[in-house]
């Protein structure tokens, strides 16, 4: 195998000296960048941008693919993507910021800043009822979107706040304030106005002011098309015919409202974004909103059910979710399990940025591609595997300087026409085979029993067809390295 040419290729995504010298760690890094190269190739995706921060470290970072694939401009972690409905952690922390600054409170009618709210149709609702904490928890009852006509012809057509609430005689709510969760980009589109008229500043200068500035989140701004930064990533299409083309709907990207999805940024940036999270939740401290406010945003305060509850019912759940599983809404944050956070979805970009403030481990994952499964819920999940392989990796320090059966570790495969990848490494001392096909492939790896020398047999498997039969032997060569694994009816050959 050409380790040197491995050791050289992982450093170069590694800042920490632990880790460059710890081969269990290393070890997942090559399993989770075997398994996407082979999920690029799978979906045809165009470009993935990932990063793993740890306590106050980017521990981990990589680009797979293309920001820009007519000028075959490769992927990295300064690569600009629109982050999409991950602006609205950003548009959250400004309220809240006013909220403590008390110029307003979370409890104020939201007709208190915006009265033009009074010309939605109410289908009897009564709209003072919807509150600035209502557009933190989607519980307002607005339509989803402002009113937009998602026309060809009105491609580049952009919309001011201004115009968005002119259109609101055009709209009706759809729910009773307070009673039902009902994800809005309107909503959060009415938030950017709220810090305008109450700041007296832009929206867009709000946030440089207060949050990228303090960061040094340089890369990140809120354009009014998206890919206008030089490192900015194309947007791509649904895979048709078996290609993607650059997404033309990419260049409304106030589609959505600037403040509901409109910011672009990238991994380095982002990871400042989330270390900034741990550093505040572990010292206490206050940085643009206190430790106060930043746990009481991260708590559950509504959970999607689907149908319409009372506040007074909602807040036993709540008490429950927050002290058992941790999943729903809170200010601005989605709670799911053991992380917080934030998913965005445009046309052409997909990311996902979650957090386990437990563990103190951030995962930020970003794509240029329309329907790349970014999000922990997807199949083939990217943040999902990312997590699982190396970011509990980084947490399993017994293992931290012991990998037995290093030296099979590799992908092999049958030969370059045949799209089948197996990879073999190392698993609690057992060696074992993972299909890199797999949607989680540390799921269900085939396990396998030493059996003496270079050969393995594999270990019973209830359900498997073959299983408890196969045996694999290490071939290697006259200067004793691997060249093939010989399988029962089977040769494959190692990839490095």
């Amino acid at each position: 195998m050409k380790k040197s040419f491995i050791l050289v290729f992982l450093i170069a995504n590694l800042l920490s000296n632990d880790i460059i010298n710890n081969p269990y760690l290393a070890s997942r890094i090559r399993i989770f960048e075997e398994w996407m190269n082979t999920q690029m190739d799978y979906l045809s995706l165009n470009g993935v941008s990932v990063g793993i921060v740890h306590k106050q470290e980017l521990v981990y970072y990589k680009g797979f693919g293309n920001a820009n694939e007519e000028k075959e401009i490769l992927a990295d972690e300064h690569t600009v993507y629109g982050i999409a409905s991950i602006t609205k952690l950003f548009t959250s922390i400004a309220l809240m910021k006013l909220v403590e600054e008390g110029a307003i409170k979370l409890n104020d009618p939201v007709t208190k800043y915006i009265p033009e709210l009074y010309n939605i149709q109410s289908n009897g609702h009564n709209v003072d009822k919807i509150k600035i904490r209502s557009i933190l928890t989607h519980t307002t009852g607005l339509p989803r979107n402002f009113n937009y006509m998602w026309d060809i012809n009105n491609i580049q057509e952009t919309i001011t706040n201004t115009e968005s609430l002119q259109r609101l005689s055009e709209q009706s709510m759809i729910y009773k304030p307070n009673r039902t969760y009902k994800y809005s980009n309107l909503a959060m589109t009415i938030a950017g106005e709220i810090i305008e008229r109450v700041s007296g500043i832009k929206y867009e200068d709000y946030i440089e002011n207060n949050i990228f500035k303090p960061l040094e989140m340089s890369d990140s701004n809120i354009p009014i098309t998206l890919g206008n930064n030089i490192y900015s990533a194309i947007g791509y299409g649904q895979l048709i015919d078996g290609k993607r083309n650059k997404h033309k709907w990419t260049e409304m990207s106030r589609g959505w409202g600037a403040s509901a999805g409109a910011i672009e940024s990238n991994i380095v940036d982002l990871s400042r974004f989330v270390k900034w999270h741990f550093n505040i939740l572990k010292e206490k401290g206050d940085s643009i909103i206190s430790y106060k406010t930043l746990k009481k945003m991260q708590k559950v305060h509504w959970i999607p059910i689907p149908f319409s509850i009372h506040p007074l019912i909602m807040s036993p759940l709540t008490l429950l979710s927050n002290t058992f599983y941790k999943v729903g809404f809170g200010l601005g944050y989605l709670n799911l399990y053991n992380f917080v956070g934030h998913n965005g979805s445009l046309i052409g970009f997909g990311s996902e940025l979650i957090m386990d403030n437990n563990n103190q481990i951030g995962i930020i994952v970003l794509s240029n591609t329309d329907d790349a499964p970014v999000n922990y819920w997807n199949d083939r999940s990217i943040s999902k595997n990312l997590y699982q392989i190396v970011g509990k990796a980084i947490l399993k320090s017994e293992d931290k300087y012991h990998l037995k059966w290093a030296e099979y570790e590799n992908t092999y495969y049958f030969n370059e026409d045949l799209y089948y990848n197996n990879y073999v490494t190392s698993i609690n001392d057992k060696l074992v085979m993972i299909d890199l096909e797999d949607p989680f492939p540390l799921k269900n790896p085939t396990i396998f029993k030493h059996i003496g020398d270079d050969a393995f047999k594999e270990t019973w498997n209830f359900g498997n067809e073959i299983g408890g039969e196969t045996v694999i032997q290490f071939e290697r060569d006259n200067n004793n390295k691997i060249i093939s694994i010989l399988g029962t009816n089977y040769r494959m050959f190692p990839k490095y």
